[in-house]
């Protein structure tokens, strides 16, 4: 099972539609319950959760995952965390706290994409009120509806941004 489907999963658990058909196209970031055809879906429970961790920001940048050759850009930021597995493999289908609570403590977390041309990090860092920088070069498909910096851009933490999307967040993945 992907993390998308198991998010899914959930967030039609969450709206008593637990016997929905869940279709999944990981590469375009398609989700598709019940033959309707959604982008990204997370469960209200997490988005909440995610609120509930905004801290005063005492960590400028944030990355846990696999540092792939088109990723080595992140390598000159502090608190970069290289796992060959991403997050906590035991943890892949449950709430990794510690992941989440770094996020929420974050300025400015790194969300490169990888195989396909969005990322969870992103929607993560925003539901954890911090900023995305994507690689100059990333392309993802998601990023448009949100306020992002670029790996070469000045980054200046603003609420207003956090807050912004946050709200776009909340708007655009709930079921």
């Amino acid at each position: 099972m992907l993390l998308q489907e198991y998010y899914a999963r959930q967030a039609c658990d969450e709206m008593n539609l637990s016997n929905s058909k869940i279709e999944i196209d990981h590469l375009s970031g398609k989700t598709i319950i019940n033959g309707k055809s959604y982008g990204i879906v997370l469960p209200h429970s997490l988005i909440i959760y995610c609120k509930s961790l905004w801290e005063k920001r005492a960590d400028e940048f944030y990355f846990k995952g696999v540092i792939t050759k088109n990723r080595k850009w992140i390598k000159q930021y502090d608190n970069v965390y290289e796992s060959n597995r991403g997050r906590n493999k035991d943890l892949k289908y449950s709430l990794d706290k510690e992941y989440y609570e770094s996020l929420g403590r974050t300025k400015f977390a790194l969300t490169p994409t990888g195989d396909c041309p969005w990322s969870y990090r992103m929607f993560e860092a925003m539901m954890c009120g911090s900023i995305p920088v994507l690689g100059d070069d990333d392309v993802d498909v998601f990023a448009g509806d949100y306020k992002v910096y670029r790996h070469s851009d000045i980054k200046e933490y603003r609420l207003d941004y956090a807050e912004y999307n946050y709200k776009q967040v909340y708007k655009n993945v709930l079921l």
